[in-house]
């Protein structure tokens, strides 16, 4: 099994500033796409490593062609404990990962946004190091 150092997620919220988002990327990132974020990813021109969550924000078309690429995909129920972002961090942590950052986490329904904030803190993610970016902005656990 690889293990990575570094994983990098792009949620299915908001995403202001791509143009920042090519700086932050390293040879050897774990990239993770959390359900819708995968269309980020599409505009940016990056394919993940991994399709993770309930799938309720893509088509299955969508997930077809990303299967199609090698694409690895993990469903998840839709009645869950978890969100699809936090899956992703989850799995993230599993592969070794001891920092991820994480695109597309802030805006667009402040209830996602609101849960994502509080990732950073969540028992279970004690092990890695969570930044959540917004354009020239992050926001970290101190």
């Amino acid at each position: 099994m690889e293990t990575y150092q570094r994983a990098i997620i792009f949620a299915n919220g908001r995403l202001d500033q791509p143009e920042f988002i090519s700086g932050h990327l390293r040879e050897g990132d774990l990239l993770i796409a959390a359900d819708g974020g995968a269309r980020h990813m599409q505009r940016l021109d990056l394919q993940p490593h991994v399709l993770i969550g309930d799938f309720d924000s893509l088509s299955p078309p969508e997930i077809d062609t990303l299967q199609a690429a090698g694409v690895q995909i993990i469903r998840h129920p839709a009645h869950k404990d978890y969100t699809d972002l936090e899956l992703a961090l989850l799995y993230a942590a599993r592969q070794g990962a001891r920092e991820a950052l994480v695109f597309g986490a802030l805006g667009g329904r402040w209830d996602q946004s609101l849960a994502n904030l509080l990732l950073p803190a969540a028992p279970d993610l004690e092990h890695i190091e969570i930044h959540l970016v917004e354009g020239l902005q992050q926001i970290s656990l101190l």
